[in-house]
C-alpha cells in the first residue's frame, strides 16, 4: 500500500509540473487559503485552558514541546560553525503588493466558470488579440498605481525602517556565510591564566561546595584566583603567555591565506559606503578610485623564519597552523639558529633593494601616486563625513519630462513593459517635442 501511495505521489508531481506558472499559482493560492483556516483553528486551539495546562505540565517535568505553528521561515537555521542565519524581516502590512499580470487576470475572472482550472491556460492562449487587450490594459493600469504606491512607501518612515531592516539581515546573513565558508580553520584565541584556572579548579569548588551556583559559583573561582600562591598560578601565565604567542604567529600566517582574502572582501564589500555626489563641479564619488597597484619590480617582503619553516614542511601532508607552531618551537636550538640567520639575510637583502628601488624612476613615480591617492582619501573621507547635508544638484529638463509622463506612456502604450523599453520611448517622445514644449521643462 505505502509503494502504491508512493508511486500515486510520483504520478500527481509529474502531472503538476506541467501546468504553466499561472495554473501552479492558482492552486498555490487554494493551498494558503487553507493554511490561513488551520492557523486560526490551531490559534483558537491552544487560547484554550487544557493547552495551557499542557504546557505547565510541559515545563514542569522539562518536556520540550514543540510549537504548532513552527514555520521553516520563523526558524533560526544554523550553519557548521554554530552561527545562526537569521530570517528576513515580515513584510508590513502597508507594502503594496505587485498587480497580476494580464493572463492571471484572465485565470482569476474565469476560474469559476471552468470545472478544472488547469484548463485555463488553453483558454488564455486561444484568445485573440482585441479580448487580450482588455486585460492586458487593466494589468498596465494596476502596475502603474503599483509603482505609484511602493514609491510612496519607500519614501514612509516604514517604508524606510523596512528596508532598513532587510539591508541589515542581508549584511548579517553574508558575513556569516563567509564566515561558515572562509574561516573553519582560523585560530581560535586561547584561554587566559585566569580561564584556564577556572576549568581546572570547577569541580573541585563543585565539589567542597555543592550549594553555590551560577554568579556565586564564579565569584568562589575568583577569589580562590585572587589567593592562589605565585608558585601555582605562574606556570599558569607563563602556559597562557606561550599560547597567546603561538596564537598570534598562527594568526599573522592565516591572515595571509587566499580564505581570508576572500572573507575581507566579502565583509568589505557588505560595509556600507557613503553616497557619491552628483557628477560635476568636484561633486564626484573620490572614493570610488581604486587605490594605486603596486609595480612589478617593486621588491617582496621575504619570508620570516616562522613562514620559511612552514614552506619547507609543504610536503608533510594536511596540518593545520597550530601543529605547524608547535613544530617550530620543538626545533632543535642549532636548526632555529639558523632559520632565523637566513631570514635576517633576506630582509637585510630586501631593505637595499627597496633603498635602490625607491631612487630608481619607477620607485619614484609609485611613491608620488600613494601620495596623491592619500591626500584624495583624506579629502573624501572629509567631504562624507562634513558634507552630508550639501544641497543636491536639481534634475535637468528631460529627467522632469521623465518623471511627469512616465505613468501617462505607461497607460498609453500597454505593450511596451519594462523600465528600459520605456525610457527608450521617452527619449522618443521628448526628441519629438517643439522648441516651446522643452521650454516649459527647461524653465522648471
Amino acid at each position: 500500500a505505502r509503494k502504491e501511495q508512493q508511486d500515486e505521489i510520483v504520478k500527481f508531481k509529474q502531472e503538476f509540473s506541467k501546468f504553466d506558472k499561472e495554473t501552479k499559482m492558482e492552486y498555490e493560492d487554494k493551498r494558503r487559503e487553507r493554511v490561513k483556516a488551520w492557523t486560526e483553528e490551531v490559534k483558537m486551539y491552544m487560547s484554550l485552558p487544557k493547552w495551557k495546562e499542557y504546557i505547565e505540565e510541559a515545563k514542569m517535568l522539562k518536556v520540550p514541546v514543540k510549537s504548532l505553528l513552527a514555520t521553516k521561515k520563523n526558524a533560526i537555521k544554523k550553519l557548521k560553525n554554530g552561527m545562526k542565519i537569521l530570517p528576513l524581516p515580515d513584510k508590513p502590512m502597508e507594502i503594496p503588493s505587485k498587480p497580476a499580470g494580464a493572463r492571471k487576470l484572465f485565470m482569476k475572472e474565469k476560474k469559476g466558470e471552468v470545472e478544472d482550472i488547469s484548463t485555463l491556460g488553453a483558454l488564455w492562449d486561444a484568445l485573440s488579440a482585441d479580448d487580450k487587450a482588455k486585460y492586458e490594459t487593466e494589468a498596465a493600469e494596476l502596475m502603474t498605481r503599483f509603482e505609484e504606491d511602493m514609491a510612496t512607501f519607500e519614501a514612509s518612515e516604514d517604508g524606510k525602517k523596512y528596508r532598513s531592516s532587510v539591508k541589515r539581515v542581508v549584511k548579517l546573513r553574508r558575513i556569516a556565510m563567509a564566515k561558515d565558508k572562509y574561516l573553519s580553520d582560523m585560530p581560535k584565541k586561547p584561554m587566559s591564566a585566569v580561564a584556564l584556572y577556572f576549568k581546572k579548579g570547577l569541580s573541585q569548588v563543585k565539589k567542597e561546595k555543592p550549594e553555590l551556583k551560577g554568579h556565586e559559583l564564579k565569584q568562589a573561582l575568583k577569589e580562590r584566583w585572587v589567593n592562589l600562591d605565585p608558585s601555582e598560578k605562574g606556570p599558569l601565565e607563563e602556559q597562557a603567555a606561550q599560547a597567546e604567542t603561538d596564537y598570534k604567529e598562527t594568526m599573522a600566517l592565516f591572515k595571509s591565506s587566499d580564505n581570508y582574502k576572500s572573507f575581507s572582501k566579502v565583509v568589505k564589500a557588505s560595509v556600507k559606503r557613503p553616497k557619491g555626489k552628483a557628477k560635476g563641479k568636484g561633486k564626484a564619488k573620490a572614493t570610488s578610485a581604486p587605490q594605486v597597484k603596486k609595480p612589478e619590480s617593486m621588491p617582496t617582503r621575504p619570508a620570516d623564519a616562522f613562514k620559511a619553516f612552514i614552506k619547507s614542511q609543504a610536503g608533510s601532508g594536511g596540518k593545520g597552523l597550530g601543529e605547524f607552531a608547535k613544530m617550530f618551537r620543538e626545533l632543535a636550538p642549532e636548526e632555529k639558529e639558523r632559520l632565523d640567520k637566513e631570514a635576517k639575510e633576506r630582509q637585510a637583502t630586501y631593505h637595499q633593494e627597496f633603498a635602490d628601488w625607491n631612487k630608481s624612476a619607477e620607485g619614484k613615480k609609485y611613491n608620488s601616486q600613494v601620495i596623491i591617492f592619500g591626500k584624495r582619501k583624506r579629502l573624501a573621507d572629509a567631504k562624507s563625513k562634513f558634507m552630508q547635508d550639501e544641497p543636491k544638484k536639481p534634475p535637468h529638463a528631460f529627467m522632469l519630462y521623465c518623471t511627469d509622463k512616465r505613468s501617462a506612456v505607461s497607460a498609453e502604450f500597454p505593450e511596451i513593459r519594462g523600465l528600459g523599453p520605456v525610457q527608450i520611448k521617452l527619449t522618443e517622445l521628448w526628441r519629438g517635442l517643439t522648441a516651446d514644449e522643452k521650454q516649459v521643462y527647461l524653465n522648471k
